[in-house]
């Protein structure tokens, strides 16, 4: 039993899966290109992005050709410019952290979240 789900990832119209107990791998090898640190809290207290574009790229790559795909960074990068459906470089590092929470503790968190929202 793993403690991740099954993720899909698309790119141009393609689902690409990585199994349950692949994901804590996967993990291993996003954390060579943005650190873990990074995708828990991805904007500095000034405001800033902790990571490039380029970062979220070879990540959103890194995934993919995880998954199977045979992609290349610079296919992902294009995909950014794209006239009709773009990649949203922001809704990327959201899916990328949204990743490395085993799925029981995103729901946690998001409902600890919306306790605290209530209160307020």
């Amino acid at each position: 039993m793993s403690t991740f789900q099954d993720i899909t990832f698309e790119f141009k119209g393609e689902r690409y899966t990585i199994r349950a107990n692949g994901v804590y791998r996967l993990i291993q090898q996003l954390h060579e290109i943005i650190p873990l640190s990074v995708l828990l809290d991805p904007v500095s207290k000034d405001g800033k992005e902790k990571y490039t574009t380029f970062d979220v790229v070879d990540a959103y790559t890194c995934c993919l050709n995880y998954a199977g795909a045979n992609v290349i960074s610079e296919e992902v990068f294009a995909e950014i410019f794209d006239d009709k459906e773009p990649l949203n470089p922001t809704a990327l590092i959201v899916t990328l952290n949204r990743l490395i929470i085993p799925p029981a503790k995103y729901q946690q968190a998001t409902s600890d979240n919306d306790e605290e929202v209530k209160k307020k």
